[in-house]
Formats: structure tokens, C-alpha cells, sequence
């Protein structure tokens, strides 16, 4: 009896089911609240932090992302539900003065998981950004557009450089992690060569690259390992970094024991010394003999075919605007003193020239010279004006002409030698200087092309011409001249880099434009303010096209859409150094190295 009225007792003395449950459930939240609470709010600022979410530095906090901090996060809420769990047994054991420290475990557990929590919710709304499923329309464009230069930014810091938030504007930030072009990079059983780094680019969908300029698992912009190969139309404007990106590919060759032209057509002679000194430094690094030439001038205007001499001839001759007498008369003598017409060896030298044309009947007989060294009835004769013609033709790129034998021609270029010539349109005789060298760079294409020998087996080369329509007559089609050089090279297998600052320079006509774009040729594109005609020949891509009411609270209804594969806009504001490169239907972004 005494045993029935304890257990009664105790019995009276415990709370109700229903009473003990809120009691368990008040307890549960108090204890896991400090902890749920700081991750609940990180996960929200994360998801839903639209309006941060649209600057670059919410995309770089945290940053780079540590594989660890999801797992962390994972383990501290775990801690946060145990700390919860034990809060109830110290109740059930009537020891509510201990539930302080369950608090405490918890609420730290909850700070601990915070950085975590907002990674993971972070991911997510990079997600939905990217599949085009956020609520709010224009901060869906403005996040993805935050995303894409944090993204760049969180690359350039992997080789100790910063791209400035507010400008176009680049800055070393840590020197030793700085990378120099040429970058060796082992490829199989093969060493190739990076000139850049390539930007992210997240998608949903396979990514595409070039198998010329890629290669499986690495995140370098290579150069080709042919020089035949390298078959590149690069478009930016002043101030891009397309000296840097020149540069590098220059480098590339010299380290690659190539032998190399470069012609720059900015006409400055710092650029010029800074290209010679690298291709000497790469030599030297090689081991290799530093045959390198630097200059103006030095071209051999007579180092080519009876024809070619004679085309050459005529294209310098001064031009009339009457009849073409004057042109068909300095035609018929010069096709008899150079060679005699095919009897006597070809005029080698501007001096040569002067002196056949001075003594016709000397150099190459009196029967074919007789007609050009008969008198008028002014005592002149067709030789002594032709003479006359030719002097004045030679006038403004006498200065640059080398001495017998000393210059240098493509034909004749000393295999793994560099030749570097910096050259002004702006004047008069060095523009036509660069007229007849792209004349010579033509002749030496198809002559290469029609060898009976495979044209890889000859030693190879590669040719860069940066400002390339400076280098066309005024009225040639620099777009249409371009594309057969591009296209003969590729025949030639030699590697050409043609550079320019727009599209529209090099024509205004839309099918030249198309023609030359559609090479098959690489285009690299860099800042440029008029970027839309290079933009719409990379393509478009899919992209979700969302309708949302004007708060933003909701989406009405979405359609999938063709849209640029490279924004514009984008291109107007991109970085220095930065580049898009087009290239077998691939699209790629990468940050260029610098030689020094």
C-alpha cells in the first residue's frame, strides 16, 4: 500500500503529456535558434542578396572557394541538432540550469557554419542566374555580368594579376606568381608553348575549344606546334595589350627556333628594340645562334624573278594621268636592260640599273638596245628618259636599299634567324616601302605553295604584321588582300598573323568584312569600340529570355532564344590584355602574358 501511494505521488508531480511537449519544443528552439539562426541568415544573404549579388567583390568574398567550407558547414549544423538533443536529456533529468552550455555549443556551431552556408547558397543563386530562373529579370543580367568579372579577376590573381574594378586598367599584385610569355607546357610526349591564360566560362552545356590553341586539362592559350597552323586575324584597338599578345607569339617563335618576321607599322623604335632584345633572349635561352635583325630598311627590292622585278618596277614608276604612253615606253626599256630579255644575267642592284640604262648598248648589245638608243630630234632618246623616271621612282626609298647582296628578302631569309622591321605609313616612302614588301611576302607565299617538295619539310616560318592595312595601296581592299594572303600561307604552311585595330579598316564593304572573317582563320578580338560585326560572326547560343512583372515578385512566362555568344558591350569594357579568340566554332576568353 505505501508503495502505490509513492508511485501516485510521483505520478501527480510530473507534468502533462501536452505541457512536457511545449516545454521539449521551447527548450529544442531556444537551444538550436543561435545556431539556425546565423545559418538560415547567411543561406538567405546568399540566395537572395540581389542587390549585392551585382557587384564584383560579393562574388569575391570568400574566395577561392575551399572545398572544405560545405563540409563544415554540413558538420556544424550536425553539432547544432546534437547540442539541441542534449538540451532534452538535461531536461529530462531536470537539470535546467545546465541548457547554457547547449546555447553556447550551438550558437558557435551556427557561426562556424555560416561561411559555409552562404558558399553553398551562393552556388545556388549562380546557378539559377545562369539557367536564367530568378525572379527579377534585370538582376538576373546585371549578377551574371558581376559573375563573369569576378570570375576574371579570381583568374588573374592566379598569375599575381589584378584587374582594376572601376577601370580597364591591369596591375601586378604578386610578382613571384607572375607568368612570362613563352610559358613551356608539357603536352604528352611533346613541349609546347602558352602566351595567355583562359577565363572561365560556366556553362550548362560541353564546352568547345580549339584543338589548336587548347589542349585537354590545361588552362593556357598554346601556341600551335606548325607554323602552318598559326593563321591568326587579331582586331584591337590602341591601348589593348596587342603588342604584349604580338609579343608573345613573337617569342613563341624564337623559343621554337623558327624563323620570324615581324613588321609593325606603328613606326615606333622602342617596340622594335624590345622585339629584337626578346628574340635574342630566346635564342640565347636555346643555345641558339642570335641571328637577328633590326631596322627600317635593308629590304632587297632585287632579289626576285624577271617579273616580279618588272611588276615591282612598274608599280614604283610615277604614275600619269594622260595616256599610257609614258608607262608603255618605260615598260619596253626596263624589259630589255634588266636581263636583256632573258640573254643576260637579271640586275641585281639599284647601281646595276643605273648603269645599263646608261649604256644600253654595252650591257646588252646593239640590236636589242638599238630602238631605245635612237635620238629624237631633241637628241633624247627612250633610255636617257627612262633613266630619268627611274631615279625619280627610286627617290623615296633610296635611303632604306641595302647594298649589293647585304639585304634581306623572304626568299632569302637565313633559317632560325628573327627579322624585325618597324616601318611609318604615315610617310610617304616607307609606305610604299610596306607595299612592296607585302608584294615580296605574296611572290614568296605562291612560290612556296607551287614546290614540288611537301612545303612542311621546308624550314618553317611564321610572319607578324601588326597594323596590317597600313600596309595596302590606298586603293586595294585591305580585307580582300588579307584573305588571300591568309589563304596562301595555309597553302604555303607558313604561319601569318595579320593585326589591326577594327574590322572596318581593313573595308567598309559587308562581304569583304564576311570574307575575310570567315577565312578559317583564328580571329582574336580585343577592346574595341565597335565591336558588333566581329561579335556577330562568333555566333550566338542559347539562352533563356525570362518575362517578369516590374517588381520583380514573379515570372510570368520564359522562352528559350538565340543571343551573342560574345556581348558587345562586353568587348567595349573589357580589361587590358584580355581577348576573345574564335576558332573552330569555339569560343574562348584568356588574359595574354607579358615577354617581360
Amino acid at each position: 500500500m505505501g508503495v502505490q501511494d509513492k508511485g501516485s505521488a510521483m505520478a501527480h508531480r510530473q507534468p502533462p503529456a501536452e505541457i512536457l511537449a511545449v516545454m521539449i519544443a521551447v527548450i529544442g528552439a531556444v537551444v538550436v535558434a543561435p545556431g539556425l539562426a546565423v545559418v538560415g541568415l547567411t543561406c538567405l544573404a546568399g540566395l537572395r542578396g540581389y542587390a549585392a549579388a551585382k557587384h564584383r567583390r560579393w562574388w569575391l568574398f570568400l574566395t577561392p572557394e575551399r572545398v572544405w567550407l560545405p563540409w563544415s558547414a554540413l558538420a556544424a549544423v550536425a553539432v547544432v541538432f546534437g547540442a539541441a538533443a542534449r538540451s532534452l536529456l538535461l531536461v529530462r533529468d531536470g537539470r535546467i540550469e545546465d541548457l547554457i552550455a547547449p546555447m553556447v555549443v550551438s550558437a558557435v556551431a551556427g557561426v562556424i557554419a555560416a561561411p559555409g552556408a552562404f558558399v553553398m547558397a551562393r552556388r545556388l543563386l549562380r546557378q539559377q542566374v545562369l539557367e536564367g530562373r530568378t525572379e527579377d529579370v534585370l538582376a538576373t543580367a546585371q549578377v551574371a555580368d558581376a559573375v563573369r568579372r569576378a570570375d576574371d579577376e579570381l583568374t588573374a590573381r592566379k598569375v599575381g594579376i589584378s584587374l582594376h574594378e572601376h577601370t580597364v586598367e591591369v596591375s601586378v599584385i604578386d610578382p613571384e606568381r607572375r607568368k612570362t610569355a613563352p610559358v613551356p607546357v608539357e603536352i604528352g610526349d611533346s613541349i609546347r608553348y602558352a602566351v595567355g591564360i583562359l577565363m572561365p566560362e560556366e556553362r550548362l552545356t560541353d564546352f568547345e575549344r580549339s584543338a589548336q590553341f587548347t589542349a585537354p586539362g590545361v588552362d593556357l592559350l598554346l601556341v600551335p606546334q606548325q607554323a602552318g597552323q598559326v593563321r591568326a586575324l587579331i582586331i584591337a584597338g590602341s591601348g589593348t595589350g596587342k603588342t604584349e599578345l604580338i609579343a608573345g607569339f613573337h617569342a613563341v617563335f624564337n623559343r621554337s627556333d623558327m624563323t620570324s618576321v615581324l613588321i609593325d607599322l606603328k613606326g615606333q623604335a622602342a617596340d622594335a628594340i624590345r622585339f629584337g632584345e626578346d628574340a635574342r633572349n630566346q635564342r640565347d635561352y636555346l643555345g641558339a645562334s642570335a641571328d637577328v635583325r633590326v631596322g627600317i630598311g635593308g629590304w632587297d627590292f632585287f632579289d626576285c624573278t624577271r617579273d616580279q622585278l618588272l611588276e615591282r618596277l612598274m608599280f614604283i614608276a610615277p604614275k600619269t594621268t594622260s595616256t599610257d604612253y609614258y608607262e608603255q615606253q618605260m615598260k619596253r626599256v626596263l624589259d630589255i636592260v634588266i636581263d636583256g630579255r632573258g640573254t643576260k644575267s637579271l640586275v641585281r642592284s639599284l647601281d646595276e640599273l643605273t648603269l645599263r640604262l646608261a649604256d644600253p648598248v654595252r650591257y646588252v648589245g646593239k640590236q636589242l638596245a638599238g630602238p631605245i638608243t635612237t635620238a629624237d630630234r631633241h637628241g633624247h632618246t627612250d633610255a636617257m628618259e627612262v633613266a630619268q623616271k627611274v631615279d625619280a621612282s627610286f627617290a623615296p626609298i633610296r635611303q632604306y636599299l641595302p647594298k649589293t647582296g647585304a639585304g634581306w628578302s623572304f626568299s632569302k631569309l637565313v633559317p632560325g634567324s628573327a627579322t624585325i622591321v618597324s616601318l611609318s605609313p604615315v610617310l610617304h616612302s616607307e609606305r610604299m616601302l610596306a607595299n612592296l614588301m607585302l608584294r615580296d611576302l605574296r611572290d614568296f607565299l605562291v612560290d612556296r605553295a607551287r614546290l614540288t617538295t611537301d612545303p612542311a619539310d621546308a624550314p618553317p616560318l611564321a610572319v607578324i604584321i601588326d597594323e596590317f592595312p597600313q600596309m595596302v595601296e590606298e586603293d586595294t581592299d585591305a580585307a580582300e588582300e588579307a584573305a588571300k594572303v591568309l589563304e596562301t600561307a595555309r597553302a604555303a604552311n607558313v604561319g601569318l598573323i595579320l593585326a589591326g585595330q577594327t574590322i572596318e579598316g581593313y573595308s567598309l564593304k559587308t562581304q569583304m568584312q564576311r570574307r575575310l572573317l570567315g577565312a578559317g582563320v583564328a580571329v582574336i578580338l580585343g577592346r574595341s569600340a565597335l565591336p558588333d560585326t566581329v561579335t556577330e560572326a562568333a555566333g550566338t547560343r542559347w539562352q533563356l529570355e525570362a518575362a517578369g512583372d516590374p517588381h520583380g515578385f514573379s515570372l510570368n512566362s520564359a522562352r528559350a532564344q538565340q543571343t551573342f555568344q560574345i556581348p558587345p558591350q562586353y568587348v567595349r569594357r573589357m580589361h587590358t590584355g584580355t581577348f576573345w579568340l574564335l576558332h573552330e566554332g569555339a569560343v574562348v576568353r584568356f588574359l595574354t602574358f607579358q615577354t617581360r
